[in-house]
């Protein structure tokens, strides 16, 4: 036998994928559909016909089904009821931390139609499109800061480097000296962290062995976590290599042992375990900023007090942080965070109170065979140096304590504020060996443009740039293997770099 339109349409209404209940003009329930019950959740077995709204309300509150009535039963009763009478849309979140939103329609014969729908994904999306906007305001505001910062430092630690040379047989002098050094490390440590939330740090992502850096960092996090902390290494031996900057992953995975070590005051376990994962498309389409792809995982796991998820939403802003007053920055997790995004890559918290937490670091994988080692510079002292530099730097006391480093070592160097002064002299008959040059300058010109000018004049110039940020521009600058010193540098890393240039 056929259907008829009826049993049709009372089959569609079942399959729904809103929660709907039919209330006659008295407000007691006449029917309902599967969705409606199932989102009722442990309340739902008390749906019976002719129970009255108000008396549903309330067995839905003694379920404990609507978490935010409570304490405030009556309040609520009568404000549901007011808007049963009057119909406005109004959000909930359920026990099981999902959002629902509970809608009513009135009909001409004075019944009501009640519809409960998950807007859970919706709710989710919005949050995290304020969040992801606050945090770029902030970050902004935050990279403009540490960028002037570092033209600061940049003075501060040229100078007392040459103060330094010139009162090395004078004890007392040099430990103040050396203090002033030690400040303006820490304002620099500082200020990277604030350049790393913000991604406007100076980045070297090259093709690395995750675990390989791993281990050599096991000894440092031995020391650093302490006796009453038991670590753990579970590293996959089939990882692949990653495309990362491997010093500012170093300081990412060394922040999270850090907070870990702060989570357990009177010990606990840390393990770290590195494997290959793949975030597909139904992943990646609720992630902020996730392209779908394959990566490197290192999950960073604690048992240590936790956190509540009003801390876990706040944990990655700037200047937030649960510790005293003096015993953390609030930068730790912003700066994981910030590495992470500028390296392609993403970061999740999980953590529960009393139950411990797990950070998951994603960097992009690589389909080349990893570094056959990292090479760092000694600290030799520099040898003396021979040619001519052109030093294009906006900010005075950077652009003085350069020279002066630049002269004392023997090369002749030439000072230009803007890229038009800059032109102007290498049109002229002096020929220079190296171009030194800030990537952010007033006059309408950047570094990369008046390189790329610079070249054309004089072909057989070297560059090098410095900045207080990585601009956004620096990946497109049309130029490919960048000789970049972020400030605040130091003389004898300054004076390696243009060496290591001009020997090319």
């Amino acid at each position: 036998m056929s259907q008829s339109n009826n049993e049709r349409f009372a089959i569609a209404v079942q399959h729904l994928t809103e929660g709907l209940a039919l209330w006659d003009a008295d407000g007691k329930l006449v029917l309902w559909n599967s969705h409606y019950h199932e989102m009722s959740e442990s309340a739902a077995a008390e749906l019976t016909p002719g129970l009255s709204y108000e008396d549903w309300m309330r067995i839905q509150i003694r379920h404990g089904v609507i978490p935010e009535a409570m304490g405030r039963e009556e309040e609520w009763v009568v404000g549901i009821l007011e808007n049963f009478k009057d119909p406005e849309a109004i959000p909930e979140i359920m026990r099981n931390g999902r959002w629902r939103q509970i809608r009513w329609q009135k009909l001409p014969d004075g019944s009501t139609l009640s519809f409960v729908v998950d807007i859970h994904d919706m709710k989710m999306s919005e949050e995290q499109l304020q969040h992801s906007q606050r945090l770029k305001a902030v970050g902004q505001l935050t990279g403009g800061i540490a960028h002037d910062f570092n033209n600061l430092l940049a003075a501060q630690i040229g100078y007392v480097e040459l103060l330094e040379s010139r009162v090395e047989h004078d004890e007392t002098a040099l430990r103040y000296v050396e203090a002033i050094k030690k400040a303006v490390d820490r304002g620099a440590s500082l200020t990277h962290r604030l350049l790393s939330f913000s991604r406007q740090q100076a980045l070297s992502p090259e093709t690395m062995d995750v675990n390989g850096l791993v281990r050599e960092l096991e000894e440092m996090f031995r020391r650093t976590l302490g006796e009453t902390i038991d670590l753990t290494l579970d590293l996959s031996p089939g990882v692949c290599p990653a495309v990362i900057d491997s010093h500012k992953f170093e300081d990412a995975l060394l922040n999270l042992a850090i907070n870990a070590r702060d989570a357990m005051p009177i010990g606990g376990t840390l393990k770290i375990e590195t494997t290959n994962i793949v975030l597909d498309e139904a992943y990646t389409d609720h992630q902020e900023e996730v392209a779908p792809g394959n990566y490197v995982e290192i999950k960073v796991s604690d048992n240590g007090i936790g956190m509540p998820p009003e801390v876990i939403r706040l944990a990655i802003e700037p200047f937030f942080t649960t510790k005293e007053i003096g015993a953390g920055s609030g930068l730790g997790l912003s700066m994981v965070y910030g590495f992470a995004k500028q390296s392609n890559g993403h970061l999740t918290i999980d953590s529960e109170p009393d139950r411990g937490t797990t950070v998951r670091l994603y960097v992009p994988q690589s389909a080349e065979e990893e570094k056959p080692e990292n090479v760092k510079n000694g600290e030799a002292a520099p040898a003396p140096g021979s040619g001519h530099i052109l030093v294009v730097e906006d900010d005075p006391a950077v652009r003085k304590v350069t020279l002066e480093i630049l002269h004392k070592q023997g090369f002749e160097a030439t000072e230009a504020v803007n890229g038009e002064e800059a032109l102007a002299l290498l049109k002229g008959k002096k020929k220079f060996d190296l171009l030194f040059t800030d990537v952010i300058l007033p006059g309408g010109m950047n570094g990369f443009e008046i390189a790329q000018e610079a070249i054309l004049i004089q072909p057989n110039l070297k560059i090098l740039y410095t900045t207080g940020y990585a601009d956004n521009a620096i990946p497109d600058s049309g130029q490919s293997d960048l000789s970049i010193i972020q400030k605040p540098f130091t003389r004898n890393d300054l004076l390696a770099q243009i060496r290591n240039i001009l020997a090319d």
